[in-house]
């Protein structure tokens, strides 16, 4: 009990730094509910996801839960499938009585990501074995200011990579006799977070229950049925919030190789950065999969064969617990890559793959995404090896912390309020004046009266 106490400084200073970010991110003026006027953004996702929840919040209890009308007229629509975050959304609407008519909650959300992100992260290195309670808190700033927690502003809901962090957490984790409801609990979140999450939770969970099966800790049979069970988590999250109005024709979409992740996902940031210009893409549409560490990190990996080669450091074991992970995010990452593998401007290869991949592949269009998973473990690996150096723990504390002022520097560009924050171009004020006169009430009956004039 001490001991976890004995944390708590610390971990309140990546938490602090996790709200410093916000703010200089996105704002103060967000966390005010009645504000909603940063939401109304031209040419951004935030607009159409406050619309979702406010015909959600007015629309009729139905079951699954997560039915409405109105937003997508005539069609009945989940708003698990929307970007009202249905994880937020679902808990408020049984308190509309008493919000007033202008409620939102992005902005309390976007600032949970960003602490559930530094919180999350300190348990992981922790977990990681990294034992000073210093550079727990320092590592947690690098996953706070990581670039594709950062690039994700547009989509609030897919900001929440803390949950890919929370499945790690349980991955590592000694004690597994609870593994089954925590990824299950993991699993149930991110089917009402977004979509392209649960793809995340749900495989490291099985690969969770291989590791334990392949170091002999569950029986096979035991690690089938705690698979069954993630399985319907998942369904059950799916089906409660009314996903399954989705047909799967409805589901797929053009963009699968164009949405992928390019080679030097990992040397380039989407746009210039402030200190090293973007790298040329295949794709413009490639910025989906940019996983860029930083130059603080790629400077710092140079050292790294030099640390190897004066065993300054004890480099971690790839043992049969960690294979299955890594073999994860492997797995995942050739599937960001998408079946037409770019460097840089070059098409380096084009395989063609059967039709029926072809059609599911579709359905995560976005394959680029896929790459947080490795972009996670690299960020973990590269801490933990810093921390195992044999140096002087002050010589440790300053190296982090100007890894982190100079990625910090390197990223000013998705750290600055930008044009989905603070410069916004506002939504033409008719519109603005529709939105305040209906305030998103009776927009169902509105439609139908107007097609049978």
């Amino acid at each position: 009990m001490k001991n976890r106490q004995s944390h708590i400084p610390f971990l309140l200073i990546a938490v602090g730094f996790a709200i410093a970010i916000f703010l200089s991110k996105v704002g103060l003026s967000a966390l005010n509910p009645l504000n909603d006027q940063w939401l109304m953004t031209s040419g951004s996702d935030w607009t159409p996801d406050y619309m979702a929840w406010g015909f959600y919040r007015n629309a009729d209890w139905s079951f699954p839960l997560g039915i409405f009308k109105g937003y997508s007229f005539p069609e009945e629509v989940s708003i698990g499938l929307t970007g009202a975050i249905p994880l937020v959304a679902v808990p408020l609407k049984l308190f509309r009585s008493f919000l007033p008519e202008v409620f939102q909650h992005f902005g309390m959300w976007l600032l949970s990501c960003y602490i559930l992100q530094s919180i999350f992260s300190y348990r992981l290195l922790r977990l990681l074995g990294v034992k000073d309670k210093l550079l727990l808190a320092l590592g947690s700033c690098i996953f706070v200011i990581s670039y594709t927690l950062l690039d994700r502003i547009a989509h609030a809901n897919l900001c929440a990579q803390w949950l890919i962090l929370a499945g790690l957490c349980v991955y590592f984790s000694p004690h597994h006799k609870n593994s089954w409801w925590q990824h299950g609990l993991i699993i149930f979140a991110s089917v009402w977070t977004h979509p392209y999450l649960i793809i995340f939770t749900i495989s490291i969970a099985f690969v969770d229950y291989i590791k334990l099966s392949l170091c002999k800790k569950i029986k096979y049979t035991k690690a089938i049925i705690f698979s069954l069970s993630s399985l319907a988590f998942a369904v059950t999250a799916w089906f409660l919030i009314g996903n399954h109005i989705l047909e799967s024709d409805q589901a797929r979409g053009a963009g699968f190789g164009v949405f992928s992740a390019n080679l030097n996902t990992f040397f380039t940031a989407k746009t210039d950065g402030g200190l090293m210009p973007a790298l040329p893409r295949y794709y413009e549409t490639q910025f989906e999969g940019v996983a860029y560490l930083g130059i603080g990190i790629l400077v710092s990996l140079l050292f790294f064969p030099f640390i190897w080669y004066k065993k300054l450091a004890k480099f971690p074991k790839f043992s049969l617990f960690k294979w299955p992970i890594i073999a994860l995010a492997l797995g995942m990452f050739v599937f960001s890559l998408s079946n037409q593998v770019t460097l840089n401007n070059t098409l380096v290869m084009y395989y063609k793959l059967p039709e029926w991949a072809m059609d599911k592949a579709s359905i995560l269009r976005a394959s680029g995404r896929y790459v947080w998973l490795i972009y996670y473990i690299i960020l973990a690996w590269f801490i933990v090896i810093l921390t195992r150096t044999d140096i002087k723990a002050i010589y440790k504390y300053v190296w982090l912390i100007l890894i982190i002022g100079i990625n910090i520097s390197d990223f000013w560009p998705q750290i600055k309020p930008n044009h989905y924050t603070r410069n916004f171009t506002p939504v033409d004020q008719g519109l603005e004046k529709v939105r305040i006169l209906l305030c998103f009430r009776h927009m169902s009956e509105i439609m139908q009266s107007m097609l049978m004039i």
